[in-house]
């Protein structure tokens, strides 16, 4: 036993390395087509690597923002919430900066300055977001009062920016201002606090989220430190700058797109397949017991009825004419309970029948008589409901003679029950079929006709009472006739 067991460990953890290995291989073979292919667009063009970059960047970004925005319903984290607005505002500046970078001619006239000026104003709004948003979250700031909250303040800086009222950043053959140079270093340390608060953040995120996000603003610390060696803006420190940064947005849209959308999805399901199986399990639980209901505790209470009907109605008393009526209602009550139960298993499921087939199933059938036949699309259930129709009429109409018709027609098959019973009074004929309703004196739960009319319209069919009076009651069922037959 004990070594079945250190067997079956073995093989599960065997099973999750290789489950493990079977992600990571497609996501090592990416990066690593996307290196190559960055790699060998730098000796064609620096800039056509850069433009790259960012645009990978940015789509990473925006995709999560989108996704984020789309699927708030899935997570009740407001982090990832905030978290996909900062990105897409920061996304809006890297775009601008992308279409500025030297060589692109977008913005012709302010050269190599706007480029750095907008990267550094990127930096600070991705830094200043991941410090602050943490602790936003808390407070539980609306998204939309957030969003336009970084609207705002984009805004203002784009306007500086383009104004003129930004400090320099880049000087043409000096290299990085002291300004940018010092933004990196307040960057980076924006950063290191940002790493403390989320490790801190202990009951805000996940696990695996938190650490990758921790994660990302340690590679985005390593790309500043990059920014802040570079002179030559297509110079060496520059290329690994923009392979951290991608590194980075990778990263945080793993931490959270992951957590906000593909884990409560899977969640979601898990607990769907563990429902699915909870039902089946009740069930087979509930159709045991209604078995018992229907053979073992019926035929009793049939035969506790029987020695009761044998006496004469005088003699019996008060006591044993309510113990009489108990035992009625607990055989219609399982009675319901097994036409229940046939709506719910087999009503939805349509065969072709012959309708003169099913008469051998049907009770009293010396009372009955059979004229035609048809071939319909039904199931199992109708054989329930002719059984209640005709039920119906020998114990509550008294009938002694019920003629079964079937009839086609090129599109439908028409069954007529008409009995020859005391009939059902006219101003119950619209209520008859109300879950609940029973007619006075009557032992019965009101189920019958209704569950009827449930399992015709299961098979696309209709029940209807078509007369009723002193003479005798005749209902009609109308089904698909069966093609072909």
């Amino acid at each position: 036993m004990l070594n079945l067991r250190g067997g079956f460990l073995l093989s599960h953890q065997t099973s999750n390395r290789i489950s493990s290995l079977r992600n990571v291989v497609p996501f090592a073979l990416a990066s690593f087509m996307v290196i190559l292919i960055l790699s060998l667009t730098i000796n064609y063009s620096y800039l056509l690597f850069h433009s790259l970059v960012e645009i990978y960047s940015i789509i990473i970004a925006f995709s999560l923002f989108i996704i984020i925005w789309n699927t708030q319903n899935l997570s009740e984290n407001n982090i990832f919430q905030l978290l996909g607005i900062a990105y897409f505002f920061v996304a809006v500046v890297d775009l601008l900066h992308t279409l500025s970078y030297s060589g692109m001619g977008v913005f012709p006239g302010f050269g190599a300055d706007l480029p750095t000026q907008l990267w550094v104003i990127g930096r600070y709004l991705e830094s200043f977001s991941l410090l602050t948003i943490p602790l936003l979250a808390k407070r539980g700031i609306s998204r939309n009062r957030y969003f336009l909250t970084y609207s705002s303040i984009t805004a203002l800086l784009l306007v500086s920016v383009f104004a003129g009222l930004f400090p320099p950043a880049y000087v043409e053959g000096s290299g990085l201002t002291l300004f940018k140079i010092l933004s990196e270093f307040v960057i980076i340390f924006i950063l290191a606090l940002a790493s403390y608060v989320y490790s801190r953040a202990n009951h805000a995120l996940p696990k695996d989220a938190k650490i990758y996000l921790i994660a990302a603003i340690f590679v985005t610390i390593a790309a500043e430190a990059a920014f802040t060696l570079y002179v030559d803006v297509y110079g060496f420190a520059n290329m690994i700058g923009h392979y951290l940064k991608l590194l980075s947005f990778y990263l945080v849209y793993e931490g959270t797109v992951s957590y906000a959308l593909t884990k409560p999805v899977s969640a979601l399901f898990s607990d769907l397949k563990n429902s699915e199986r909870n039902l089946i399990e009740s069930n087979a639980a509930l159709k045991f017991a209604l078995d018992v209901l229907q053979h073992d505790v019926r035929n009793s209470l049939h035969i506790a009825r029987s020695y009761l009907d044998l006496r004469d109605e005088e003699s019996l008393d008060g006591q044993l004419v309510e113990v009489r009526n108990s035992i009625e209602y607990a055989i219609n009550t399982i009675a319901d309970a097994s036409e229940i139960e046939e709506l719910a298993h087999s009503s939805n499921i349509r065969n072709p029948i012959v309708l003169s087939k099913i008469f051998d199933y049907l009770p009293f059938k010396s009372r009955l008589n059979m004229e035609g036949d048809c071939c319909a699309y039904a199931g199992a259930g109708l054989v329930s409901v002719l059984s209640n129709l005709i039920d119906n009429a020998i114990k509550h109409g008294s009938a002694n003679e019920i003629t079964l018709q079937a009839k086609a027609t090129p599109e439908k098959c028409i069954i007529t029950i008409k009995d020859n019973g005391s009939g059902i009074p006219k101003k119950y004929h619209d209520r008859i079929f109300e879950e609940g309703f029973a007619g006075p004196g009557s032992p019965g739960r009101g189920q019958g006709l209704y569950i009827a009319r449930e399992i015709i319209q299961q098979y696309r069919g209709r029940i209807e009472l078509v007369e009723s009076d002193s003479t005798g009651t005749t209902f009609r069922i109308e089904l698909d006739k069966a093609e072909g037959e």
